[in-house]
C-alpha cells in the first residue's frame, strides 16, 4: 500500500533507502559518473515520465529521440507514446531523484495496467533497442 516512487525524498521505504545508498555509494567509491537513471512501474496507462529541468545533464534530449525511436519501431501499431514533463521541485519521485542527486537523465516508464501482455513484450523489446543504438552511436 506504499507508493515506493514517492519516497525519493523521505527514504522511509528500506527498499528506496537500499536502491539510492547503492547508487550513491557505487558511484562515489569508483570515482564515476551517473548519466542516466529509468524506473519502471505500472499503472491505468502507459506513460513515460521525464524532468522539466535538463540543465547539467549530459544526455538531455535523450528521452525525445529514444520516443521517437519507440514510435517508429512501433509505427505498425499506430503507438505514439504518451509522455509527461514535470518539475524537479514536484514530487519525490525517482527520475527527479536521478536530476537532483546526480544531474543525471531520469525517466520513469509505467506501463498500464491492462496494456496487452504480448505489446508489453515487443515494446520491450523495441525500446531496449533503440535506446541501445542511441547510447552507441
Amino acid at each position: 500500500g506504499i507508493d515506493l516512487n514517492r519516497d525519493y525524498a523521505e527514504y522511509q521505504q528500506p527498499e528506496v533507502k537500499a536502491v539510492t545508498g547503492f547508487l550513491v555509494r557505487t558511484v562515489n567509491e569508483d570515482n564515476g559518473k551517473l548519466m542516466m537513471g529509468l524506473d519502471f512501474h505500472s499503472t491505468y496507462d502507459d506513460v513515460y515520465y521525464t524532468n522539466l529541468e535538463t540543465e547539467g545533464v549530459e544526455l538531455a534530449g535523450l528521452e525525445n529521440e529514444w520516443l521517437n525511436a519507440i514510435r517508429e519501431g512501433l509505427s505498425s501499431h499506430n503507438y505514439n507514446p504518451k509522455s509527461e514533463q514535470h518539475s524537479v521541485t514536484t514530487n519525490p519521485s525517482a527520475q527527479h531523484w536521478f536530476y537532483r542527486q546526480f544531474k543525471a537523465l531520469g525517466i520513469t516508464y509505467e506501463i498500464g495496467d491492462n496494456t496487452e501482455r504480448d505489446f508489453i513484450k515487443e515494446k520491450a523489446k523495441v525500446s531496449a533497442d533503440a535506446l541501445l543504438t542511441l547510447l552507441l552511436r
